[in-house]
């Protein structure tokens, strides 16, 4: 009988024994994160626009690289922000111009070429670069509206005629 007892005993102590000389290694995750108080909203009309640049002839963009032409009005209105005052930027975003990174492409459809869209401040000088935030703006309870400016600009010396279209994405950043 002890033979019996003591045998179950052992190759209990055994496996015990094993199982732990074969743990692995341990390590530790960290989760953060930020609990931010309620967002504004884009208004239904700004979430998808299209904006018409209007009509010019290649000669318009012709007077070498980095030209401009055609500043167009473009408006993003916010509304239904928080109790408090929110600071907000924009980012802009999209396919970039490959002569040019900080303009945005046009897209593989277009007919046109030789130049992208560049994206300003309201003042139409202050340029804003693909993927780099505006500048900030209080935008209080009510909402307002974010009014930046868009600019054609060559980036070839051969302008080609013909239409064209460019899409740019934005995100609200709350600072």
């Amino acid at each position: 009988m002890t033979i019996k007892l003591t045998l179950p005993a052992l190759a209990i102590a055994g496996i015990m024994a094993c199982g732990q000389a074969t743990a692995a290694d341990t390590g530790t995750i960290t989760f953060t994160g930020t609990i931010l108080t309620a967002a504004c909203t884009v208004a239904t009309a700004s979430t998808t626009q299209t904006i018409s640049m209007g009509n010019i002839s290649n000669v318009g963009l012709t007077a070498g690289i980095g030209a401009t032409a055609l500043p167009t009005p473009v408006a993003i209105v916010i509304d239904d922000c928080p109790t408090a005052p929110t600071n907000i930027s924009i980012r802009f975003s999209g396919s970039a111009d490959a002569g040019n990174p900080t303009l945005l492409a046009l897209d593989s459809g277009s007919v046109a070429s030789g130049f992208g869209i560049a994206l300003f401040e309201s003042d139409g000088s202050t340029a804003i670069n693909l993927g780099v935030d505006s500048a900030p703006r209080d935008v209080p309870i009510a909402g307002a509206t974010l009014n930046f400016v868009a600019k054609l600009v060559s980036t070839a010396a051969t302008i080609v005629e013909g239409a064209y279209t460019a899409t740019a994405n934005f995100t609200v950043i709350y600072n």
